[in-house]
């Protein structure tokens, strides 16, 4: 069973809205990813179902398929299927892009309708078969940051393996590089140039010589996830990297997605233990949150928790009005009013 849940800082919005409705064919199955469209509906990466679905952002109804971005339209369009939808992100034009994870690409959509577009990555001729796109975000540069992780195979070769890759997505090239990662798990940007990225240890498993986690060799302590924030402006001249410039543990618990809002809290969703955690940018833990479960799936779930994967943050959403003008200061990503979509103050249909 599947919720959306609405909070408005971290109090549980009345009305959750429901995406499992008695009598309404929903193929939903695995949450990779989601994302607010530009036309205000929740778009979601059905992982086993090989599609991204929308939603009513108000209703949680579901709206369908999104476009071409299902295993047949995509094999229509390039010889081969969208395989195990993964990270989505929107650019500056509100264009969707979708990480194909089976496929080791990055598949770009109209991101008003869905209508295909174009591979826009793919993975090297050197990086070895079965490797991984994960998570992906813009960054105020203008790139595309995406979580590359090596194949699925013993854990204990992986360590410090996965990395962030930073493509031109108008040509695909390759231009940055963040390497010596465990589990590039989930990425978020903030508008002041940084990119976050949690690096998850605890994805790989358990060390299984021990039973207990990773030991890092550097330092013989226990391999725990973590938080790192990059300045995106500050290129490194010699590694040729974003510059990190904070890090911080989260404890051994998996990191699902990941969020910053506009006041620089950090939210970590952590789908095993069921709860979203939330932290300064110095590693201060401010806030849990434990999300309940829907009433169809209390009964069944083997721990009686929620599993919190994907979430995305509204940003000074208007849900009734019927007129608005935005002031020249405000810090608006975009919002729907009556039907359309601003943007900075700009009104497109």
């Amino acid at each position: 069973d599947h919720n959306f849940l609405g909070y408005l800082g971290t109090e549980l919005i009345d009305g959750q809205l429901q995406t499992d409705v008695p009598g309404v064919d929903n193929p939903l199955d695995g949450i990779g990813g989601m994302l607010l469209g530009p036309e205000g509906q929740v778009l979601v990466s059905s992982q086993l179902t090989n599609e991204v679905l929308a939603y009513s952002s108000l209703t949680g109804e579901f709206l369908g398929v999104f476009g071409d971005a299902s295993a047949d339209a995509v094999m229509a369009a390039t010889g081969t299927p969208l395989e195990f939808p993964a990270g989505l992100a929107l650019n500056d034009i509100l264009n969707l892009y979708v990480s194909d994870l089976g496929n080791g690409r990055i598949l770009s959509f109209d991101g008003f309708g869905g209508a295909f577009q174009d591979v826009v990555v793919e993975l090297e001729a050197t990086d070895p078969a079965g490797s991984r796109f994960t998570d992906m975000e813009f960054g105020r540069d203008g790139l595309l940051y995406v979580g590359f992780n090596p194949p699925l195979g013993d854990p204990g070769t992986q360590l410090g393996q996965a990395e962030v890759r930073a493509y031109d997505p108008n040509t695909g090239v390759l231009v940055h590089r963040i390497p010596g990662l465990d589990f590039a798990a989930a990425l978020s940007t903030d508008r002041e140039g940084h990119l976050y990225v949690s690096d998850d240890a605890a994805s790989l498993g358990l060390d299984p010589a021990t039973n207990l986690p990773f030991v890092d060799p550097a330092t013989g302590a226990f391999k725990e996830s973590r938080i790192l924030i990059y300045e995106l402006d500050d290129v490194h001249p010699i590694a040729d990297a974003p510059l990190r410039v904070q890090q911080f543990s989260v404890g051994f618990g998996n990191g699902g997605a990941l969020s910053v809002d506009p006041e620089g809290v950090i939210y970590l969703s952590n789908p095993v233990s069921g709860i979203v955690t939330l932290y300064d940018d110095e590693g201060t833990l401010l806030e849990t949150i434990v999300p309940p479960l829907p009433p169809a799936a209390a009964a069944g779930d083997d721990n009686g928790q929620g599993r919190p994967t994907g979430q995305f943050l509204m940003r000074n959403t208007l849900l009734s009005s019927d007129e608005f003008i935005p002031p020249a200061d405000a810090p608006l990503e975009f919002l729907t009013v009556s039907g359309q979509t601003v943007l900075d103050g700009t009104t497109v249909a």
